[in-house]
């Protein structure tokens, strides 16, 4: 079983798709541990100058994207919507518009049974939309009338088509819609660019979470500027003190009583302990995050289940225990459930350590959509698993 320390640079590389690059910080003595408590969705974002961008690619993304992904940066900057928020409107704009903002040729044929648009309105839409080819951009799109880096709408509202061609307008414009969804700091990153774009496709914006967070990371990592360097190993380290390095679920922290959080992402608790559902009581707490999304080992321990097979009475397979030993007299354990089979990394008999890789983020079973389904035993009685994490030092970080 591996540590996420000894992961770090593999996990940038094959879950985020994006190769880190190297930098220089603006203050070289800036300790690696306070960048790690700039990790967290609610830390601040800090700005970036958008006539100093890197040279090199970030992954697969060029100068052009990395000029509007700073824009979109600057503007969660100045809307105060922390890190989460830039991580959202990133990912947003990753998957409408590959980050180039777009015009719109017009081409698009009306179906003759929609009810988007009527056939009048929608010529009218057709007409504003052309618009857009007389101003600055990098891609022809012609999805109805949507144009911009957030193929946003006129005919929905959404601004003037000089308005929306101007990607700081359309960016500041998305943050302002999110912010207006209640209590949108607790849900699941898709989930909330969902709310605001109410696309076709709700769930497509979840694959781009990573890339958007290593793209912070290069650009503007809270507020300490960054210089990429011309380093002949760029693109196989991550940032230096940056989140890349603090992959592990528990932000390289393991607590005094020796838990830690078992995945990165934390949203609230939209099903939370003991929520009555369809039969049954929900005996676990539900963390949403990204398919194979790292799933760590909350404490030390030995591995007594591993299997889609061998599962806990009335709990979606596949499934992980972990039995801790004993505490105060009492046993606990702890359960992972809805992964996929070939996201089981910890087998029967291993023995693991507070943080180590034992899984990865599935929706299997009876699940509506990608999450851990986490439950805490004590002496094989299921107990609300967030109080106990928080009483055994776990500070939750979304």
């Amino acid at each position: 079983m591996k540590k996420p320390a000894a992961i770090a640079t593999a996990a940038v590389l094959a879950l985020g798709g994006v190769l880190a690059i190297p930098v220089l910080l603006d203050n070289p003595t800036t300790p690696a541990a306070q960048a790690a408590d700039q990790c967290g969705a609610g830390a601040t974002i800090g700005t970036v100058n958008v006539s100093a961008l890197p040279v090199q690619n970030v992954g697969t993304y060029g100068a052009k994207q990395l000029r509007n992904a700073a824009i979109i940066i600057n503007e969660a900057s100045k809307a105060g919507v922390g890190r989460k928020g830039a991580v959202i409107a990133l990912m947003t704009a990753m998957q409408e518009s590959t980050l180039l903002n777009h015009a719109n040729d017009g081409s698009f044929i009306r179906p003759a049974t929609s009810s988007v648009l009527s056939a009048a309105a929608w010529a009218k839409a057709r007409t504003v939309a052309m618009e857009s080819m007389k101003y600055p951009h990098e891609a022809v799109g012609s999805d109805w009338d949507s144009i911009g880096l957030y193929q946003q709408r006129p005919s929905a509202g959404w601004g003037t088509v000089e308005q929306i061609m101007n990607p700081s307008y359309s960016a500041a414009t998305f943050m302002q819609r999110m912010k207006k969804i209640p209590d949108w700091e607790h849900k699941a990153y898709g989930q909330v660019a969902q709310a605001v774009q109410i696309s076709a496709f709700p769930d497509a914006y979840n694959k781009h979470q990573r890339t958007a967070e290593k793209i912070i990371d290069a650009l503007a990592l809270a507020g300490v500027t960054v210089t990429v360097t011309d380093a002949t190993d760029a693109g196989t380290n991550p940032v230096p003190g940056s989140c890349a390095t603090n992959t592990g679920g528990f932000y390289g922290t393991v607590s005094a009583q020796g838990w830690v959080q078992p995945v990165k992402t934390y949203t609230g608790t939209p099903s939370g302990f003991g929520a009555p559902r369809a039969g049954y009581l929900h005996m676990g707490e539900d963390f949403s995050a990204p398919k194979n999304t790292p799933i760590y080992a909350t404490a030390d321990g030995k591995v007594t289940r591993s299997s889609c097979s061998d599962l806990a009475a009335g709990r979606s397979p596949c499934q992980i225990q972990i039995d801790h030993g004993d505490e105060n007299g009492q046993r606990i354990s702890t359960l992972y459930v809805h992964m996929f089979a070939d996201g089981l990394i910890a087998k029967v008999g291993d023995q693991v350590k507070a943080g180590d890789h034992i899984a990865n983020v599935g929706t299997n079973g009876n699940s509506t959509g990608y999450h851990l389904h986490f439950e805490v035993w004590r002496d094989k009685t299921p107990i609300s698993p967030i109080p106990f994490l928080q009483a055994h030092g776990v500070t939750l970080k979304p």
